[in-house]
C-alpha cells in the first residue's frame, strides 16, 4: 500500500502502542494463535464457568454513617497481533491492549454515583469522569466524560462484544474514542422494556480541554426490548433458554465540528470544520447460543470549507456468534462495510473477520483467537490487508 489513510478505526490507527516493524515468518502468526489458544483451552477447566459482571469488583471503602461507598473493578488484556499489510512491511508486536482502573460508588445517598476510569496501558489518560444522580430509574441526570448515547457497539461494553475490536463501520461513523464532555438524561421504563437517552456535548472528543470546534454536539438513542430484557451483551455463551430482541434508533448532530476532517482531505487550505447529522437503526437477536447483531449507518456532511461540496455516506455491520459449547467456546464471524462519500468509490473500505472465544470464566477471563481482513478501494485499485490477533482478557 502506497500510503495509510487517516481514518478512524483502521486497526493501522489502533490506540496501542504501535509494534516493531519486523520481516515476519508466512508460519509464525497462525503458529502462535494456535499455541495460545491450547493454552486458553487447557486453562479453561480449572477456573469456575460464568461469572456476572457484578461479582468482579472490590469494596474499597464504606462509611455507612456518611453514606459513602467506593468500588474498585479493573481488567487488563496482554494481546499478541500480527499485520500482514498489502505493499507495506508486515508488522509483528506484543503490546497492552487495554490495562484500566475503575473506581464507582456512591457519596451521601445511594442516588448520587459517580465514575472515575483510567486508561493506563501508555500514558495515564482518563476515559470516563463522571457525577449521576437518579432521581428514578426513569429519570437520571449525568454530567462529565462518558460514552455518548449513539450506536450499538457503544452501548455493548468492548468486553461483551464478539469481536475484540469494533467494527469498521462503528469506529468509521461513530463519534471519535466514543466519548465526550456534556450534559445527558438517561433512564429506563423497565415494564414497557425501554431505555434512553439525550445529551448535549461538547463536541470535541475525549480529554481535549482547547479544539477547533467552536459549536456543540447532540446525541439520542431509544432501544427498544421486543422479547426478554435490553441486552448487555452481544453474545449467548451461555445459550440462553428464553430468546432476546431488542431494536434500537438513534441520531447524532454537530455543527462547526473539527473532530475529524470533514473535507475528507479535499480542501487545498487544511479546512477540517463542518457541519453533520448521523442516523443508526440497529437488532440484536440471542437465543440457544445463537446471537446476531445488525446496524447501518446514514450521515450527512455539509464541510465548512468553500470549495468541498456536501456530501452523503453510508455504512453497515452484521456480526454473529455461536456457542460451540456453552459456557465455554464460542465462533464469530462479522462482515462491515463503509462509503464515505457515496459518489466517490475510492472512500469504500470493507471488513470480513471470523474468530474464536475461549471462556475460562464467562467475561471475566477469556482467550480471543480472531482474524480481521480490510479490503481498501483507493485510486490505483483494492488492497487487502490482513490482522491476526490473540488477546487475554481478565477482569477484576
Amino acid at each position: 500500500m502506497n500510503s495509510e489513510k487517516p481514518i478512524a478505526g483502521d486497526l493501522r490507527q489502533r490506540e496501542a502502542a504501535p509494534g516493531r516493524a519486523a520481516s515476519v515468518p508466512p508460519a509464525f502468526g497462525p503458529v502462535m494463535a494456535v499455541v495460545l489458544l491450547a493454552a486458553g483451552l487447557l486453562l479453561s477447566p480449572f477456573l469456575p464457568a460464568s461469572q456476572d459482571r457484578a461479582e468482579a469488583q472490590v469494596t474499597v471503602a464504606e462509611d455507612p454513617e456518611r453514606d459513602v461507598l467506593v468500588t474498585l473493578r479493573g481488567r487488563v488484556q496482554p494481546r499478541f497481533q500480527l499485520e500482514l499489510r498489502d505493499g507495506l512491511e508486515d508488522r509483528s508486536s506484543f503490546f497492552m491492549r487495554r490495562v484500566r482502573l475503575d473506581v464507582r460508588g456512591h457519596v451521601l445517598t445511594e442516588s448520587l454515583t459517580f465514575r472515575i476510569y483510567p486508561a493506563l496501558e501508555r500514558s495515564a489518560s482518563l476515559r470516563d469522569g463522571w457525577i449521576n444522580y437518579a432521581f428514578s430509574p426513569e429519570a437520571e441526570l449525568r454530567f462529565g466524560q462518558y460514552t455518548v448515547p449513539f450506536q450499538w457497539h457503544r452501548f455493548i461494553s468492548s468486553t461483551r462484544l464478539h469481536f475484540a475490536e469494533r467494527a469498521l463501520a462503528s469506529a468509521t461513523f461513530g463519534f471519535p474514542s466514543g466519548r465526550d464532555i456534556g450534559m445527558m438524561l438517561h433512564g429506563r421504563l423497565e415494564d414497557r422494556g425501554l431505555g434512553y437517552a439525550v445529551g448535549i456535548f461538547d463536541g470535541a472528543g475525549r480529554n481535549v480541554r482547547e479544539s477547533d470546534s467552536s459549536g456543540n454536539m447532540v446525541s439520542a438513542r431509544v432501544v427498544h426490548a421486543v422479547l426478554g430484557e435490553i441486552p448487555r451483551d452481544e453474545t449467548d455463551f451461555q445459550r440462553s433458554s428464553e430468546p432476546d430482541l431488542a431494536v434500537g434508533l438513534a441520531g447524532q448532530s454537530a455543527w462547526r465540528n473539527a473532530a475529524r476532517d470533514w473535507s475528507l482531505g479535499r480542501s487545498p487550505a487544511g479546512v477540517r470544520r463542518g457541519d453533520w447529522a448521523t442516523g443508526t437503526a440497529f437488532a440484536h437477536l440471542s437465543w440457544q447460543g445463537v446471537s446476531l447483531t445488525a446496524d447501518g449507518y446514514l450521515r450527512h456532511v455539509s464541510p465548512e470549507a468553500p470549495t468541498v461540496e456536501d456530501y452523503d455516506g453510508w455504512a453497515y455491520m452484521v456480526t454473529g456468534g455461536y456457542a460451540v459449547l456453552p459456557e465455554r467456546l464460542e465462533a464469530v464471524a462479522r462482515v462491515s462495510q463503509v462509503k464515505l462519500d457515496r459518489d466517490d468509490p475510492t472512500t469504500k473500505e470493507t471488513e470480513w473477520g471470523l474468530g474464536v472465544n475461549v471462556y475460562q470464566s464467562g467475561h471475566l477471563a477469556k482467550t480471543r483467537v480472531q482474524w480481521l481482513a480490510r479490503r481498501i478501494t483507493g485510486p490505483t485499485g483494492p488492497e487487502v490487508d490482513h490482522t491476526v490477533l490473540v488477546e487475554q482478557h481478565l477482569m477484576f
